[in-house]
């Protein structure tokens, strides 16, 4: 077994995309590998900014084919002193080969020359081939694309140090032939090296002072970070994404410690460390209190900076980038936002502020004044929610947007409902939610609206002809629609809000049920979606959903399944289930009737009506009440009476009349079984 060491050096690759990208290549070899049937048994993989790294442990040995090609005889070949007739001369050049490539072999007894001729390609020449192969198929986004002739944003590929058990593979991709060699630091080392083995590899790049290992380099840079930052009696401030950027994109985990005038201290604190992080990728540092500290942590990716040059170009720069947000800031503040979304803004810009701030008013309403809300807050808060667009510092910081309009909100004298609201709309990233209340309903205007908007232009998923195609996350909007409605006190029907945004669009009133019906599809997508994450099954959501009286209001769906739920593993519930679908297969064709009493003639049927009757009231309180084992006792006995009427009535009497009435008497009955959940569903 052998095992093959892969560098590909590199450059310019987005930091946060080294990890995909590193998996991606090594299932790439791998999977090409085995196609060449030279698959490996094991596989470790690591990256820095510069470089990708991939051991292949366990490749098996293969042994090359051959074919006998007969020469001439050996008393013709060779003279008595044992030299190459003219006639095995020319065989030999034939063949392009020597005489120490010759056997000899006996043939009807007598003795002749062969030469065993191999047949395709040599090991090494096929794991080469595989190898090149897995490099330049490798499946990229195109913005990513790498080599000298790929896509439109170049990233040539450096160098290549190949190792097959220590010696160089004869490799070549993309124009770049692999070599044994690697490099250090671009400017400390950046002489190649030839490396012998894996172990020498790791002693090279340990003399370099590269760690190789994300893992590691993440924890020496945040040790390093602390401490710099204790010696200031501070922390550093968020060491999430942005310290993991940092570990992707170097090889020598080293930080220094900056300092900024204190003046600017005076920037919000949100703007701060938005801006030294995403534009000039450094941390801010806070003390115990939580206040910013005048000084930040950088890394410099080098063992150190001897006289400071390093340190003095992150401080002249930081204290530039700093210079121009204060006055940017200072300029945003002469615009207040009612005049960035009012009569001086664009039109579409104050048409949507106007829309979203009514349909905001109109769900506070559909809430009831118990709720808390204010229509007035919420309807101001969503019509500023996109005032912040056009502000200087959200253009060059996107990330920020809704939170500096909050941030706005709140120095020009707005209530604290209102600019927390638009603040918290702007926190809002993945999973999370707005906390309060009117954040709730500021957020849920907007994501109706653009899934409106979305829906006007056929872009939903849930669109037939745009089937498996999201380009604009919508599914992802109304996941995030469905949990903002999940909480007891915004109890909204999600079919009811859908009919509210698309009403605060008079201009669609000709689409309005093309459209209610894509968001409501699209919406029921999502409250599946959000609730089978909570491990319920889609035939337990289902029947809940298909139900008659199945509703839309999140909290009572989730209410209604668990109670469904909690009942899975009863036995009863198959003979209901049973039951149910017998009840749906007997009514396909039956169109709907009211029972006369007068006509029911058996003991049976006469027993099921009255049993339906007495029974009915209670199924209805035990469900509203999440008394699951009090609505299957009373299912179970209604479902006795059930089957003693299979078995004892005629359903499909001659007399048109009694078949009729007795079908009225099935249909009343399944609406016990369907409402409010539908048990045929659990059948399917």
């Amino acid at each position: 077994m052998s095992e093959l060491l892969l560098e590909l050096r590199t450059g310019g690759l987005p930091p946060s995309s080294l990890a995909g990208l590193t998996l991606r290549l090594k299932n790439s070899l791998i999977r090409s590998l085995r196609e060449s049937e030279v698959g490996p048994r094991q596989s470790s993989t690591s990256f820095t900014g510069r470089r990708v790294m991939i051991l292949l442990r366990g490749l098996p040995d293969q042994e090359r084919g051959s074919e006998v090609v007969l020469g001439p005889a050996v008393a013709d070949g060779l003279d008595e002193r044992g030299e190459a007739t003219p006639e095995l001369q020319a065989f030999l050049e034939a063949h392009g080969i020597g005489v120490e490539d010759l056997q000899t072999e006996t043939r009807e007894g007598e003795e002749f020359l062969v030469w065993y001729a191999p047949t395709g390609p040599g090991r090494e020449e096929t794991i080469a081939a595989a190898v090149a192969q897995g490099i330049a198929g490798l499946e990229l986004p195109e913005p990513m694309r790498w080599g000298r002739d790929r896509g439109p944003w170049f990233r040539p590929i450096e160098g290549i140090l190949a190792l097959l058990d220590g010696e160089t593979l004869p490799l070549e991709v993309l124009g770049v032939k692999a070599t044994n060699t690697t490099v250090g630091h671009p400017v400390l080392s950046p002489k190649a090296v030839p490396v012998r083995s894996v172990e020498h590899y790791g002693q090279l790049l340990a003399e370099f002072g590269i760690e190789p290992r994300f893992a590691d380099r993440r924890s020496a840079l945040l040790e390093r970070f602390e401490t710099l930052a204790r010696d200031e009696g501070g922390l550093p401030q968020g060491t999430g994404p942005l310290l993991d950027r940092l570990a992707a994109g170097c090889e020598c985990p080293t930080g220094i410690l900056g300092r900024f005038d204190s003046s600017f201290l005076t920037l919000p604190r949100e703007l701060l460390v938005t801006a030294l992080g995403e534009l000039r990728q450094v941390i801010a540092v806070r003390n115990s209190e939580g206040e910013l500290l005048p000084c930040f942590l950088a890394v410099i990716d080098r063992p150190d900076d001897p006289r400071g040059r390093i340190r003095f170009g992150f401080e002249w720069a930081v204290g530039g980038l700093l210079r121009g947000l204060r006055d940017l800031h200072d300029r945003d503040r002469l615009v207040p936002l009612a005049q960035r979304v009012g009569t001086d803004a664009a039109e579409e810009v104050t048409r949507r502020a106007a829309r979203l701030g009514r349909l905001a008013s109109s769900l506070a309403h559909d809430l009831g004044e118990s709720s808390g809300v204010s229509p007035d807050i919420v309807s101001e808060a969503a019509s500023l929610l996109d005032a912040d667009r056009s502000t200087h510092i959200v253009r060059a910081l996107p990330t920020l947007r809704g939170v500096y309009g909050g941030m706005l909100a709140r120095s020009e004298g707005y209530p604290d409902s209102v600019w927390q609201a638009i603040y918290e709309c702007g926190q809002v990233r993945g999973e999370t939610l707005p906390e309060s209340q009117p954040g709730r309903l500021v957020l849920l205007a907007e994501h109706l609206d653009t899934l409106v908007s979305l829906a006007e232009l056929d872009e939903l998923p849930s669109v037939p002809e745009r089937a498996g195609v999201d380009r604009y996350g919508a599914r992802a909007l109304s996941r995030r629609v469905v949990r903002a409605l999940s909480s007891d006190s915004l109890g909204l029907d999600l079919h009811r809000v859908v009919t509210r945004a698309i009403a605060a669009r008079p201009e669609l009133s000709g689409r309005a049920p093309e459209l209610a019906r894509s968001l409501c599809q699209l919406l029921d997508e999502g409250l599946l979606a959000v609730l089978g994450a909570d491990g319920y099954s889609e035939s337990t959501l289902r029947a809940i959903l298909d139900s008659p009286a199945g509703g839309r209001q999140v909290s009572t769906v989730r209410h209604r399944v668990s109670v469904l739920h909690s009942l899975r593993t009863a036995p009863e519930l198959e003979d209901l289930v049973k039951t149910a679908t017998r009840l749906v297969d007997l009514l396909l064709e039956s169109t709907e009737a009211s029972i006369d009493v007068r006509m029911l003639t058996e003991e049976a049927e006469k027993d099921l009506f009255v049993l339906l009757s007495r029974l009915k009231p209670g199924l209805e309180e035990a469900m509203s009440v999440d008394d699951a084992k009090r609505w299957l006792g009373l299912m179970c006995e209604l479902n006795d009476g059930v089957e003693r009427f299979f078995s004892e009535v005629l359903i499909r009497d001659g007399i048109d009349s009694l078949r009729e009435n007795r079908l009225a008497l099935i249909q009343a009955v399944h609406r016990a079984y369907s409402t409010p959940l539908r048990l045929a569903a659990l059948g399917a």
